[in-house]
């Protein structure tokens, strides 16, 4: 982003992005190395770990290799936050992001909702930029569910959350949505909204019970679960950054 570059406020030479790529059943030879012929399910012959579609953006467990099927794309987020705060590795680490835009935006979230308790020795903000739907941390929803039976099931609410399948972040869930919540409203996040980012690529009805689109799904959301900010300076604090761009991830960042 030029923008950025040429911004006299941020030095590149303090900052380290990475950016974890989590393949899906589309990156067969590409992202990790497949056999054809095999039996069904077989075909991916290493480590390395594949989700199931999209299935990463909320905390899923992997689906291979076939025989570990036990990792949460949470978990892999809990072991980077963890090695980047490292302090024998990073003196100088003053602040984490942890940040996505559209379906990264949406693995944010849900990430900050239920991601585990890491006690980090640098603070971590949750950077949630115009995802297409929420994790609704209540039952109710500002709009109708008539129709939609399944408009509270993850990844749009907490209703079957095992059987995703979710190993990840049990435990609070169990404790019900004043925790996650409570959880949630700890940390701290910074929410982007691009205002002319007004559409839609739900492939779910349960997005359209809080709202038409991306736009009215935001303000929807922080009207329900209002942002707040109990410690400025030193710990919780939320802000709200809205951007004169569409639905696009270089501008927004």
């Amino acid at each position: 982003n030029n923008g950025g570059i040429s911004d006299p406020n941020i030095n590149q030479d303090s900052i380290a992005i990475f950016a974890p790529y989590f393949s899906n059943g589309d990156d067969k030879n590409v992202g990790y190395p497949w056999t054809s012929g095999l039996s069904p399910g077989r075909g991916s012959t290493s480590n390395a770990l594949v989700w199931q579609a999209s299935y990463w953006a909320s905390g899923a467990n992997n689906q291979y290799p076939w025989n570990a099927t036990s990792v949460s794309s949470f978990e892999a987020l809990d072991q980077i936050v963890k090695y980047f705060d490292n302090r024998a590795m990073f003196p100088n680490l003053k602040h984490i992001v942890v940040g996505g835009h559209s379906l990264g935006a949406q693995a944010t979230n849900r990430y900050a909702e239920v991601g585990n308790v890491l006690n980090t020795n640098s603070p971590i903000t949750y950077y949630i930029a115009n995802p297409n739907s929420w994790a609704w941390l209540s039952a109710d929803r500002p709009l109708s569910t008539a129709g939609c039976d399944r408009y509270d099931n993850w990844r749009e609410g907490f209703t079957n959350y095992t059987q995703y399948p979710m190993s990840y972040g049990v435990a609070l869930v169990n404790q019900g949505r004043s925790a996650i919540l409570a959880q949630y409203n700890s940390r701290s996040k910074a929410y982007g909204r691009g205002i002319q980012d007004t559409a839609d690529d739900s492939s779910t009805c349960a997005p359209f019970t809080t709202g038409a689109n991306r736009n009215e799904r935001f303000f929807n959301f922080i009207k329900a679960f209002p942002a707040i900010c109990t410690a400025p300076g030193t710990g919780q604090c939320d802000t709200i950054d809205y951007v004169n761009t569409g639905h696009d991830a270089g501008a927004m960042f």
